[in-house]
């Protein structure tokens, strides 16, 4: 159903709540994996919450002929709203992830707590 990996830290005394997930390929196996950490959300640490999730949460960050939101998606979205998250990336780093074809998608992505007091992130070109 995918992986996930939490990992409480403490960063110049600023406690952090760190959960990195690979979704999975099916909407089914995704579903079954948000539906088992989504009680890891609700902490009174900081919560940064990021990675490749396989799925959208808004129409327009995939470009393709299916625009609509599956029932995987509308779950994360939900997620994501009620644990009081905002999306880094939409508001910081604009613009699609993935180019393939003619679909490009924002599938990765990182969340934070809406009042924490992070700064803006910083992209950094790397090489495999």
């Amino acid at each position: 159903m995918g992986r996930c990996m939490f990992l409480d830290v403490s960063v110049r005394g600023q406690d952090l709540h760190l959960i990195n997930i690979y979704g999975s390929q099916s909407k089914w196996g995704r579903n079954c994996l948000l539906t088992k950490i989504k009680p890891f959300h609700f902490t009174p640490q900081q919560v940064v919450f990021g990675c490749d999730f396989n799925t959208i949460i808004r129409p327009e960050d995939r470009r393709c002929s299916i625009d609509s939101l599956g029932y995987d998606s509308i779950f994360f979205r939900d997620l994501v709203r009620q644990a009081g998250l905002v999306h880094v990336h939409i508001k910081h780093c604009p613009g699609f992830h993935i180019s393939e074809r003619d679909t490009q998608s924002r599938i990765e992505r990182f969340f934070k707590k809406e009042n924490s007091a992070f700064s803006a992130p910083e992209l950094r070109v790397v090489e495999f």
